[in-house]
């Protein structure tokens, strides 16, 4: 039935996206993939800007 190959396909989505590696990933999961590149971003925006755009004459 329908149903039951949309609760399939999302079942595998689910593993394929979240649970399974990816040899070009380097063997992270695409989830833990993007988790490690947030936490890069996060890192290496300051919190302040470094040159303000209000002081401007």
């Amino acid at each position: 039935s329908l149903e039951d190959a949309k609760r399939k396909i999302e079942t595998w989505r689910q593993y394929y996206n979240e649970v399974r590696p990816h040899s070009a990933l380097q063997w992270m999961t695409p989830a833990e993939f993007a988790r490690q590149c947030r936490t890069r971003a996060d890192s290496a925006c300051p919190e302040e800007p470094e040159i303000s755009t209000l002081e401007r004459p």
